[in-house]
């Protein structure tokens, strides 16, 4: 058999793609038909740091949460609704518990949006002093301090309100 016929023979026996059909060294090619460099930009194995590959995860979506407290002065009567959907629906809710625990003035005193909110009074009677802050803890401390007479005022009321996650 002549030399010509033995690479003849040899170049049929290897499949004319094989040369496409891999990345070079180093170059990873599942998912990366074009063999780009992982060091590039456009390579869906690109990092933009050296902890790893850069995943682009889908941001949380988030609804927002209302609370309301509703009180009648002349009665000392109160109500409260928190988690609601919206403003009205808080308020509303809020009026709606102070009526059926025998308010018959009964006034939204206090609407809030994705935080929590205090009550405090004196504790010998006297102005409701309300506050809303991030935390409840945090919300009671501003509505001590509003309430002027420190460590004799009481807290009455104090909850969240806060956005839930839907997916």
């Amino acid at each position: 058999m002549t030399k010509s016929k033995i690479w003849l023979l040899a170049l049929l026996l290897v499949p004319l793609d094989a040369a496409h059909s891999q990345c070079a060294p180093g170059v990873p090619s599942a998912g990366n038909p074009g063999c780009i460099p992982p060091n590039q930009p456009n390579s869906p194995y690109y990092r933009d740091d050296a902890s790893g590959p850069v995943v682009q995860q889908p941001q949380p979506r988030w609804e927002s949460r209302w609370g309301a407290i509703a009180v009648d002065l002349k009665l000392a009567k109160g109500g409260t609704a928190v988690d609601q959907d919206s403003e009205s629906a808080a308020s509303r809710g809020s009026l709606d518990r102070c009526a059926s625990n025998g308010g018959t003035s009964c006034e939204v005193i206090q609407v809030f949006k994705n935080q929590c909110a205090a009550v405090v009074q004196p504790t010998g009677g006297g102005p409701l002093s309300t506050a809303t802050a991030a935390t409840a803890e945090e919300a009671v401390s501003r509505a001590l301090n509003r309430c002027g007479e420190g460590d004799r005022c009481l807290m009455i009321f104090k909850e969240c309100s806060l956005p839930a996650r839907i997916d």
